[in-house]
């Protein structure tokens, strides 16, 4: 019985808290400036109700009936000491003005006098109350019913004696404790005890059961907490086979990417390479064409000149040989030198002539070495708009696939970001080198 002491207070509470009983709602009317005058003339004595906007004369005097608290704690013993019930008041109280009339003496200390007057009345109510008690039916219906009888009893037997008073009363039960030694037989065989035992075990009952369930409810937590633990870890595996497998995917495209824009880098580069080859042939053709038609023109200028010489010489010795007259060597002096200087003239023309092809060809030359810079300059413009086009292309589809994968937007962006940047690097460094 020691150990069940802790059950049987937690079973009454469980038991009051399920059966509450809704309490009147009680109006005492208090007034917290509630005063009386005493009003004295030789022999006469009045008492009254302090007016609005009094003013105390000489032969009168002014009492507060002021709205006191009193605690009271009665206890009443039951079934041989077995059960004990304590009923804790709390009494807010207030005196009338017919009360202070009928006990003017007593003004001074009216609260006092009420506490001490009233105290035996309250012991013996609430006594009577806890003694209807002793059938042990409160022990199913609870204690909330007699604590607002008493509370109402209370008020009521205050205000049928001038006293206006409010009180909140609250009943403990409490049960003594027994050893198997020490239990009298009699407590054995009262119907209270058989109630309470009853009760003490079915509350054990519904306690071990709560605890059963709450248990089980517990563990179902667990297992339930376990297996989302679990799920968030096949989750978390999938995610990350998948972003392996996107990796892997994406670093396949990228090396096929990659492979791709090899070829086509080297077959532009083959092209590139033989029409330079071809381009190189064709010039050197044409120099070494013109080379041969310079140095044939040459020749052919030279050995005509010999030959006029050749005639000069013969007809001069012709002259020397004829030996004609003076006038007619002179004239014919004078016609060779003219002769001569028309030949002269004519060689100057055709050497002018000479000169003028040879600075066509240099001019030629010029020009075809202004288009070989022309060719260069052009295949570096189409390597550059190759590369951007490859970049463009690197871009876009990336940028599609950060599209279609929302969920790796972070590490695609990165992705994007590392490739632009190598491509520009790559780039700049291949400009830089062909510029050097």
């Amino acid at each position: 019985m020691a150990d069940n002491q802790a059950l049987i207070q937690a079973w009454l509470r469980g038991e009051q808290s399920s059966g509450v009983v809704e309490h009147f709602a009680w109006d005492p009317g208090f007034d917290a400036e509630r005063c009386v005058v005493i009003s004295s003339f030789a022999l006469v004595k009045r008492v009254y109700e302090k007016p609005v906007n009094f003013k105390v004369g000489l032969l009168q005097k002014v009492y507060g009936l002021p709205i006191e608290y009193w605690s009271l704690s009665i206890t009443q013993r039951l079934h041989g000491g077995f059960c004990s019930l304590t009923a804790n008041l709390e009494i807010y109280f207030q005196a009338t003005v017919t009360y202070a009339q009928n006990n003017s003496a007593l003004l001074a200390q009216i609260n006092s006098h009420i506490k001490s007057t009233y105290e035996g009345v309250i012991n013996d109510l609430v006594r009577t109350e806890l003694n209807s008690l002793k059938d042990g039916d409160w022990l199913e219906r609870g204690l909330s019913a007699t604590e607002a009888k008493i509370e109402q009893s209370l008020n009521e037997t205050l205000l049928l004696t001038g006293i206006q008073g409010r009180t909140r009363c609250e009943v403990i039960p409490a049960f003594a404790v027994h050893t198997t030694e020490t239990l009298d037989g009699r407590i054995t065989q009262d119907v209270i005890y058989h109630k309470v035992m009853q009760k003490d075990y079915e509350f054990r009952e519904k306690q071990a059961q709560a605890q059963y369930q709450q248990t089980e409810e517990l563990e179902r937590l667990r297992l339930e907490h376990a297996r989302k633990q679990l799920d968030i870890i096949q989750q978390e595996d999938e995610i990350e086979r998948k972003k392996q497998a996107l990796e892997a995917d994406l670093l396949r495209q990228k090396l096929a990417e990659q492979e791709s824009q090899r070829q086509q880098q080297h077959e532009i580069e083959l092209r590139l390479q033989t029409e330079k080859a071809q381009y190189d042939k064709e010039l050197k053709a044409i120099e070494l064409a013109s080379a041969l038609e310079f140095e044939k023109e040459k020749q052919l200028l030279e050995q005509q000149l010999a030959l006029q010489k050749l005639d000069l010489q013969l007809a001069h010795e012709q002259v020397l040989k004829n030996k004609r007259g003076f006038e007619e060597a002179a004239a014919l002096a004078q016609q060779q030198k003219a002769e001569q200087l028309e030949e002269e003239k004519s060689l100057q023309r055709k050497r002018l002539n000479l000169e003028i092809q040879l600075k066509e060809e240099e001019t030629e030359q010029l020009k075809r070495q202004k288009l070989a810079e022309k060719l260069a300059a052009l295949k570096i413009e189409h390597d550059f708009k190759i590369n951007k086009m490859n970049l463009d292309a690197e871009v876009k589809a990336l940028a599609l696939r950060a599209e279609t994968l929302k969920s790796k937007d972070d590490f695609l962006h990165k992705e994007i970001e590392w490739l632009v940047l190598d491509k520009q690097r790559a780039e700049m460094t291949r400009l830089t080198q062909e510029n050097n």
